[in-house]
């Protein structure tokens, strides 16, 4: 692989992968986020092209949010605020207003979150939040 060069690629099946595929998996640090924010966009462009085929109740969600979270309840333990709700709540709308991924629909009108959650280094998971049970 190191003498490959950056337009070298490798069919697979379904299509082709290049040097920097390679790259992403041999660094687990980087495992296939890019990947699965991708095949999440293609769910969404394809709930939006063939909708009596995808619930319309739900919003999928990229990897951001998660991250999102994540880094809001880390900023939350190191400074000790407990009562850092507020931040918390204007980083979501931010999130929900200006940041959501493209093609997502407005949740005011869904029930259900979809989104990717990776335990770092071992393995992606499909998390499902219901708004309405919460």
């Amino acid at each position: 692989m190191e003498k490959a060069s950056p337009r070298d690629a490798v069919a697979l099946a379904i299509c082709d992968a290049g040097r920097t595929f390679f790259e992403d998996l041999r660094d687990q640090s980087r495992w296939l986020t890019g990947d699965v924010n991708s095949a999440l966009f293609h769910i969404r462009e394809r709930a939006v092209k063939y909708a009596n085929l995808f619930r319309q109740d739900c919003v999928v969600l990229d990897s951001n949010f998660w991250k999102l979270v994540e880094n809001a309840f880390e900023d939350s333990v190191k400074t000790g605020h407990n009562n850092s709700d507020e931040a918390f709540t204007k980083m979501l709308v931010h999130y929900v207003e200006v940041a959501a991924p493209n093609l997502e629909k407005p949740w005011k009108i869904c029930r259900y979150l979809y989104l990717p959650y990776c335990v770092p280094n071992l393995h992606w998971f499909a998390v499902e939040i219901d708004l309405e049970e919460r």
